[in-house]
């Protein structure tokens, strides 16, 4: 009938518009899995102090630990707590493998007003950035500050879904509908179907009703993704790195200083994805304070 097309559409567009949320926001938090790991590695990698690359590594998993507290519940997340949990497992979280400082756990608690944690924490990262001595130019310093650039991209896309819920009366109309159909179901069933339409309206109720819940539960979905778990990987990966630097290889241990050349075939394409006018680009945005079309 007409009513069951039109019902359908309501159910589906529903359902479609609460899987994209959550698939962004999968895919957002994929991304910081991601780039957390390169920023921890780089550092390393590229810094020629190894304490200044530690320095940066323990604030590094501080920002996805930051972000979680603030798009959840914040009776769910101690945030003070939470922060202490970016430093890896309790029992190696010592000597080299240690986090952060009680004050520095204090100074993103008691952040100055208007500034939320994850960003306060990215700023800091960028302080941090600025401390390992690169020169402006340095094509290291430029793709690690892209780096920091794709956390903040990711921030403002987290805040974005988790500002804009779906609008409450689509979600009620879709509700109030579907159980509407439902309640006048068997007057349309009995004359076909006989006592067999009571089994037949709960077969369909079971089917639409599942479905609209679904809907419901990763409409939010920043509160059934596995953020703890993501945090947790990033949190233990940053803490074997900055425990075993020594062995991994850093810059300062093994020498290797690269030297900066833009007129090198395909070195800065290949790790930004643009080309190296791009990359000069980037770079005057990042002294002007302006900012600079990415790369997709």
């Amino acid at each position: 009938t007409l009513s069951s097309f039109v019902l359908g559409l309501l159910v589906a567009f529903r359902t479609n518009t609460s899987n994209e949320r959550y698939v962004l926001a999968r895919n957002n938090w994929g991304d910081i899995l991601n780039v957390s790991r390169d920023l921890v590695q780089t550092a390393f990698l590229w810094s020629k102090d190894e304490e200044d690359a530690r320095d940066f590594a323990r604030w590094v998993p501080a920002f996805s630990l930051a972000l979680m507290c603030h798009l959840r519940d914040p009776r769910s997340h101690d945030l003070r707590e939470e922060l202490r949990a970016a430093a890896g497992p309790a029992d190696t979280a010592t000597g080299l493998g240690r986090g952060l400082t009680e004050e520095e756990i204090t100074e993103i608690v008691e952040r100055p007003a208007g500034m939320n944690a994850p960003h306060f924490v990215l700023h800091r990262l960028r302080a941090k950035l600025e401390a390992m001595g690169f020169e402006f130019e340095d094509r290291r310093r430029i793709l690690m500050e892209f780096n920091i650039t794709r956390l903040i991209n990711d921030l403002g896309s987290c805040e974005n879904i988790f500002a804009t819920p779906i609008p409450l009366g689509y979600t009620k109309h879709t509700a109030r509908f579907l159980y509407l159909w439902l309640l006048l179901l068997p007057a349309a069933l009995s004359g076909a179907l006989g006592f067999g339409m009571v089994f037949a309206q709960q077969l369909l109720a079971f089917g639409l009703l599942g479905v609209e819940d679904i809907g419901i539960q990763i409409e939010e979905p920043f509160a059934v993704l596995p953020l703890k778990r993501i945090c947790t990987k990033i949190s233990l990966e940053a803490q074997a790195v900055r425990a075993n630097a020594a062995s991994l290889g850093t810059a300062a241990s093994a020498g290797l200083l690269l030297s900066v050349h833009y007129d090198e075939p395909g070195v800065a394409e290949a790790a930004v994805g643009g080309s190296s006018e791009w990359v000069r680009e980037l770079a005057a945005s990042i002294a002007g304070g302006g900012s600079s079309r990415l790369p997709k």
